[in-house]
């Protein structure tokens, strides 16, 4: 009995495997290789552009911290330029406060070393200069 092929139209004998049925089989087995060539590209151009966009990931993300890291440390650096500031001030005028007490107390003009009687610097030396005319 002949049988009509459903692909090419051509008439086959229905006794098994024929070369008819074989040149078909020859025809998808050569699409596949064509369609597996074709997906093994694909996969490639696929990998290839995952590799890009890790790459591309890990350059923003490089970027983006490199610039967080600029701006905090340069808040950082503010912050501490104004707080060295207000402490050198601070201390600055804790000295001069200093220094001034010790004129004050050397000169005799300290509150509380004249209220205690305690004799300013030029006051020692000019008792001295007078108990001993010698001492220039």
């Amino acid at each position: 009995m002949l049988l009509r092929c459903t692909e090419c139209g051509a008439l086959i004998s229905d006794n098994g495997i024929s070369k008819h049925d074989l040149f078909h089989r020859s025809v998808e087995i050569e699409q596949l290789r064509e369609s597996t060539r074709e997906a093994h590209g694909v996969l490639k151009d696929l990998r290839t552009a995952t590799v890009a966009a890790k790459n591309l990931v890990h350059e923003l993300t490089n970027a983006v911290v490199t610039e967080q890291l600029e701006a905090a440390v340069e808040a950082g650096l503010e912050e501490y330029k104004t707080t060295l500031a207000t402490a050198i001030d601070s201390a600055t005028k804790a000295i001069f406060d200093r220094f001034d007490k010790i004129a004050k107390l050397l000169m005799g003009e300290d509150k509380q070393s004249v209220r205690a009687g305690k004799p300013s610097i030029p006051e020692l030396a000019e008792r001295m200069k007078r108990e001993s005319p010698s001492v220039p």
